[in-house]
């Protein structure tokens, strides 16, 4: 009879080597955030420019790159909006600043008056007989502000009255004028602009100027 051979058993084990080496560093650098671009204050104007006394006028304003804006004396702190308007009635003559700040710390500023103006007299009644059109008027023209940077744009803000037609020499758009409104422009040299309003009653005409730095 023949004898059984022992049953061999092969037990595997899985070993894993432990190393203390610090790993291998990457050859590319983490990325990193640009840093924050400076503050710009992209426009600021009101319409009317010119108010009397109780009357109430737009503000308009944008900015970029800021993480707060502030415009003094009130309202003080404002939304960092590119483009936003509020009403806002000054009892006297004011000059407002904004101001952008930045996140890196820096900051802009950019002044605006508005002028208040007392009621006029009211003028004494015609005598009676045949009356032709009224005389075009213009009623304010502004420009703000009144000295810039070379590229930088200012704003420029009219209202007339009684005028059938009205432009701006040098020309600042392609299309006829409202008798009322506000453009941006930006000057290539120190400019004078010359505001004309016109109709059958005659003619009316205001030079606001702007110098470049």
């Amino acid at each position: 009879m023949r004898r059984a051979a022992p049953l061999a058993i092969l037990v595997l084990c899985g070993c894993v080597e432990r190393s203390d080496r610090p790993p291998v560093p990457s050859s590319q650098a983490p990325a990193q955030l640009p840093p924050p671009g400076r503050p710009r204050i992209l426009h600021l104007y009101a319409h009317p420019s010119v108010v009397r006394k109780g009357q109430s006028t737009r503000i308009c304003y944008g900015v970029e790159n800021a993480a707060r804006a502030q415009i003094d004396p009130r309202p003080g702190d404002v939304p960092a909006f590119a483009n936003r308007c509020f009403e806002i009635g000054p009892d006297r003559t004011t000059e407002y600043v904004l101001t952008a700040f930045g996140a890196g710390g820096g900051k802009v500023s950019q002044r605006l008056k508005v002028a208040v103006s007392t009621p006029e007299p009211k003028p004494p009644p015609k005598p009676a007989g045949p009356e032709g059109p009224p005389r075009p008027r213009i009623l304010s023209f502004t420009v703000n502000p009144q000295t810039v940077s070379r590229e930088a744009a200012v704003t420029l803000c009219y209202e007339t009255s009684d005028a059938a037609t009205v432009r701006i020499e040098p020309p600042v758009v392609d299309f006829r004028l409202p008798a009322r409104g506000c453009f941006g422009h930006a000057p290539e040299t120190s400019t004078a602009y010359r505001l004309t309003a016109t109709g059958p009653g005659g003619s009316d005409t205001r030079e606001v100027a702007v110098t470049v730095r």
